[in-house]
């Protein structure tokens, strides 16, 4: 089967982190049919509002939020327990997504899709 490929909006810091290796899962509040092998296409909000590389999709994890933390917590960045904590107040479920085979673009390009608020599935054509 051929890898889908997806498009995530990320904040320039979290992008940081996962290009440094101090972040090694992605977080989602849905992860929409994301499988392991998958193309991630990755665009990165204001101020930058450009793609500026890709990752390739590990281990996809979905649970609730109190059974994800202590799968993904040894993995990312320290000091992100209150932020995993206030951005999954009130769910019911939680993603992660494994971060692999990080690519970094040689030069960042304007996206050639809308950008979206969270994950879409690229079209085939794209």
């Amino acid at each position: 089967m051929t890898p889908r490929r997806w498009v995530l909006s990320l904040r320039p810091k979290f992008w940081a982190q996962i290009t440094s290796g101090a972040k090694r899962y992605e977080l989602r509040r849905r992860l929409p049919g994301v499988q392991p092998g998958d193309v991630v296409v990755v665009y990165i909000t204001r101020p930058v509002r450009k793609v500026v590389g890709s990752f390739v999709v590990g281990v996809v994890l979905r649970d609730t939020p109190e059974r994800l933390w202590p799968l993904v917590r040894a993995n990312l960045p320290p000091g992100h327990a209150e932020l995993f904590l206030a951005y999954f107040e009130g769910a019911h479920e939680a993603g992660a997504m494994e971060v692999t085979n990080v690519t970094l673009l040689p030069k960042a390009v304007d996206p050639w899709f809308h950008p979206p608020q969270g994950v879409i599935l690229l079209p085939e054509k794209a």
